[in-house]
């Protein structure tokens, strides 16, 4: 393997990559009997240089492989900084019949994740409830900041995990089970299976007064109640969801008619079947047309006052593009700005872009390479942040209601999307120095924002977490490390580089070094910082910085 030839890829700040095939899709092609999965958790280099370092590690990367194929890479899933870069370059090696152990033994594949690959953990089946893998999941949820006054955060283990999640969650996150039986205490041997039972419907033939049932007997023990409604495949393809949805609702509605108080502790979820564990998202408009429908439904056959008040969520699978959008300014037009292509059945079709899809469901919206973006771009954007409207290139227009630019009575045809409430615009861009001088961005909105800028560590801190990842490489050569990178970035200011090297860099360099001394600083050098090696002018530089 000749990770040499891998390219350097654009950067981006997604947040979440992967390539190759999910578990499901390697299990069904090469066998459960042949797929083995590795994942770590890992705190990214950079949020390590914070003071209040997170105490659990929040990231994670997920290699699936082939046992069959001397463990060649099936699979690769990564949810943590520069995804896009780290996927892109994996994904080549993949396609080079990359193995586990070639990630294992090459330290340096990427300086954001050299730390992953040397200490992946293994399971032979990960997510759907090994006790290993509920204790990661605990780790991650514990390590997350939860906004109790905005936001109820609840976990429905199956039901042998219930009181290792309860016993160690913090009391932010509350724990549910997933299913009562209609008998109450007694010898009932089995009643609560291992395995999930969110699907109970359709796996155990439970009718809609079955879970009604149970609806109503722990709302009578003093529970609160996640209300699952949702249709299987066939009867969304046979255009019955609606049905489906409204007549599993009514079969509750009907057993609390008498104390409509209940209502107030029910959460009703939307959870088609055929989205239930399978990778398979529904999409935002499937989503909102059944909360639309169930809203309806309440208003029109139970009661007003409880349907403004009723929770109802979407339950079915989820990744990490469901709830924030990505657009690279540097490579965006006015067009692709508010439209993108798409290809079906040899036929070009025009989406919405992710601005759009951001500004109707209530996304954040992260614009990437803001100090790139063309004069005529920046100005589109300009009107959405500055005046709340923007026009479409199919004629919508998108309209802040609170700047009283709508009308309900003549606007709400379709042509006019409002601008969600939970909608935010987050903007990365490099700092205006060079060679970014006088870029558009800044110059037009750049006092619309309030900005946090991140500084270059200083050399004692830098110093330091070389030391706390490389503990018995020696002090003097972490320093002419720390001064070597300080002499990068003072090159990169001065115009000389256009690369800004950081820190992330040098703690691959001193990670190395700590796991193969007899390689030498020489040999760690080239490993590490490979990927820049078609660039002989720049690898000359790199010589001459570090000597």
């Amino acid at each position: 393997m000749d990770y040499t030839k891998i390219c350097t890829a654009v950067f981006t700040p997604v947040e979440y990559g992967c390539c190759g095939l999910s578990e499901e899709d390697a299990i069904a092609s090469a066998g459960r009997e042949n797929v083995e999965v590795y994942h770590q958790n890992f705190t990214p280099l950079e949020w390590s240089l914070s003071h209040d370092r997170p105490l659990a590690k929040e990231c994670y990367a997920k290699l699936i492989v082939d046992t069959t194929q001397q463990k060649r890479v099936l699979g690769f899933h990564y949810l943590g900084p520069n995804a896009g870069e780290v996927t892109q370059a994996i994904g080549i090696a993949i396609k080079l019949n990359a193995t586990y152990d070639d990630f294992i033994n090459t330290v340096g594949i990427h300086p954001t994740t050299a730390e992953i690959f040397t200490t992946l953990e293994i399971t032979k089946e990960s997510g759907n409830g090994t006790q290993a893998s509920v204790a990661s999941l605990i780790e991650m949820l514990n390590g997350v900041t939860v906004d109790t006054e905005s936001v109820e955060v609840v976990i429905a283990p199956p039901a042998i995990f219930l009181a290792t999640a309860k016993a160690n969650l913090k009391p932010e996150i509350q724990v549910s089970a997933q299913n009562v039986n209609l008998t109450g205490l007694g010898a009932y041997t089995g009643e609560i299976a291992a395995e999930h039972l969110v699907e109970r419907r359709a796996l155990y033939g439970e009718t809609d007064f079955v879970v009604a049932e149970k609806t109503k007997r722990a709302l009578d023990h003093g529970l609160n109640v996640i209300l699952c409604v949702g249709e299987s495949l066939d009867e969304r393809k046979s255009d019955q969801t609606l049905n489906v949805i409204t007549r599993q609702l009514k079969a509750v509605a009907d057993l609390l008619v008498n104390d409509l108080s209940l209502w107030s502790r029910v959460v009703v979820a939307y959870e088609p079947v055929w989205a239930i564990g399978t990778g398979v998202v529904a999409t935002p408009e499937q989503a909102q047309d059944a909360h639309k429908n169930l809203r309806a439904y309440v208003t029109s056959h139970i009661n007003p006052e409880v349907a403004s008040e009723l929770r109802i969520i979407y339950g079915g699978s989820v990744n990490a593009k469901n709830s924030a959008e990505l657009i690279a300014l540097h490579d965006t037009t006015v067009q692709t700005l508010t439209m993108v292509p798409s290809m079906e059945n040899g036929r070009i079709r025009w989406e919405d872009s992710p601005l759009v899809r951001a500004v109707k469901f209530g996304r954040t919206l992260v614009v990437d390479e803001a100090d790139k973006a063309p004069l005529e771009v920046v100005c589109v954007l300009k009107g959405l942040i500055e005046d709340g409207e923007m026009l479409l290139g199919d004629g919508r227009r998108i309209v802040d209601r609170a700047k009283g630019t709508f009308n309900d009575d003549h606007d709400d045809d379709g042509s006019v999307i409002c601008i969600h409430p939970r909608f935010r615009l987050w903007v990365l861009a490099n700092r205006p120095g060079y060679p970014f001088l006088g870029n558009n961005f800044f110059s037009e909105v750049g006092d619309i924002f309030s900005t946090h800028v991140l500084d270059n560590p200083d050399p004692a801190s830098e110093l330091a977490l070389l030391q706390s990842y490389a503990p018995n490489v020696s002090t003097d050569v972490l320093m002419k490390l720390c001064a070597a990178f300080s002499e990068l970035r003072s090159m990169v200011e001065n115009g000389t580089m256009t690369y800004p090297y950081s820190t992330r860099e040098a703690v691959a360099i001193a990670k190395h070094l700590e796991a193969f001394p007899e390689d030498g600083v020489a040999y760690t050098l080239e490993n590490v910082l490979a990927f820049d090696g078609y660039d002989a002018a720049l690898r000359q530089r790199l010589r001459d910085v570090f000597g």
